[in-house]
């Protein structure tokens, strides 16, 4: 049987004490199980930290930043990342079972793609699927080919859930790493 390319999930965390350990979880019970987790805690004043020391999987590495650095645990999640693919998760997210699975066999059969994403379900904290809710209006879009999406992006914003994407490290490697400064615009101005 042929060995599964690795892929490198990235977490960064920040008082999530409520979500983290779920979004954990959604990641450990992934139906691709070839990969490494690193997560990092940027300094966290609720139990955040704690919780992600609780789980013992040999794939996870932890990171855990005694203060706040701003965007130092995204640097680091990135920086550590060895993985042929990157795909990030929030610590407030969760992942159906399959996420990796059909994210990694897209790529494998689509050497021509560089990354995929998809459009998110809204949940509330109880996880339970928004219908409605403001955020659809965002990711609203049918797919398209890659010169309407650039089109889009640029006319319209940011349309892509960057917890959704799965990128070829080789492509992240190569465009260079995220400007984290800009905060929660570094995905759009990667």
């Amino acid at each position: 049987m042929k060995e599964q390319p690795l892929v490198s999930v990235v977490m960064p965390s920040y008082n999530h004490a409520e979500y983290v350990g779920k979004a954990i979880e959604s990641v450990l019970n992934q139906t691709y199980t070839n990969f490494e987790f690193i997560i990092a805690d940027d300094g966290s004043t609720d139990n955040s930290a704690e919780i992600i020391k609780n789980y013992h999987d040999p794939r996870i590495k932890v990171k855990i930043f005694e203060k706040n650095t701003g965007f130092g645990a995204n640097e680091y999640v990135y920086k550590h990342a060895t993985g042929q693919f990157i795909s990030a998760i929030c610590s407030d997210d969760l992942w159906k079972e399959d996420f990796l699975e059909k994210n990694v066999d897209f790529l494998l059969e689509h050497e021509e793609y560089g990354c995929t994403f998809c459009k998110p379900l809204i949940i509330d904290g109880q996880g339970k699927v928004l219908q409605e809710h403001s955020f659809y209006s965002i990711f609203d879009s049918e797919n398209m080919p890659r010169e309407r999406w650039f089109q889009h992006l640029y006319l319209n914003g940011n349309c892509i859930c960057a917890p959704s994407m799965c990128i070829r490290k080789e492509l992240y490697d190569r465009l260079g790493h995220m400007k984290f400064q800009y905060r929660q615009l570094q995905d759009y101005e990667y």
